[in-house]
């Protein structure tokens, strides 16, 4: 199934070898979790992520076609 990690702006400043989008070829059933190790992302440098326009965790199951976001951890001070 194809599915298509876009990443935050600021994420890809942090992280110049992230590419603003990508799109990869899962396995049916993959989860998030999945998605986010196949694009060689590091566990810990997202905080939200979103399918569609719903915020989900990483146990998430993923459906052909699905355009997931991928936003920093928040942080305050």
């Amino acid at each position: 199934m194809k599915v298509t990690l876009e990443f935050a702006k600021v994420l890809t400043v942090i992280r110049p070898e992230l590419p603003e989008k990508v799109d990869l070829d899962l396995p049916e059933g993959a989860t998030l979790e999945d998605a986010l190790a196949a694009a060689g992302v590091p566990q810990g440098l997202w905080g939200i992520t979103l399918v569609g326009d719903k915020v989900c965790g990483t146990g998430e199951r993923l459906s052909d076609g699905d355009r997931v976001t991928v936003l920093p951890p928040v942080s305050g001070g």
